[in-house]
């Protein structure tokens, strides 16, 4: 039997000074810095970003806004100030005609003023529709 030792050689690769056993193994030395390959695009590749990028602005802007519509055309309206003890339901009582729903009044009344509730502070400016124009 002849015994056989191995020893290991490091053959220095001329590109980068590293050698060329950590290239052919895929493993690379503590604190070497993965090389990272910047995309390049050619003319027709920055005209598809391009186009591509304008597309998703106006799909943004366009999800984003919202048409004003009004069927019934302006609205005779009255400004009050709101007084200590006055509610939302006694303006809406006020101005819904006899027989007619106080509750639509209110909420045409809140809708006009953009509330989410129905309180009412003192020397709060309200608008209330005008039904007798």
């Amino acid at each position: 039997m002849t015994a056989c030792s191995a020893t290991k050689v490091l053959v220095p690769s001329s590109a980068s000074g590293r050698s060329s056993l950590y290239r052919l193994n895929g493993l690379k030395p503590a604190g070497h810095k993965v090389e990272s390959r910047r995309i390049r695009l050619n003319a027709r590749g920055r005209l598809i970003t391009f186009l591509l990028s304008v597309a998703l602005v106006f799909a943004g802007l366009s999800v984003g806004v919202q048409h004003a519509e009004s069927t019934t055309g302006p609205q005779e309206v009255i400004s009050y100030t709101v007084r200590p003890g006055d509610t939302i339901w006694s303006y809406a009582a006020s101005v819904t005609p006899a027989g007619g729903d106080v509750s639509a009044s209110v909420d045409q009344i809140m809708q006009m003023n953009n509330l989410s509730s129905p309180r009412l502070q003192v020397g709060d400016r309200i608008l209330v529709p005008d039904n007798q124009a």
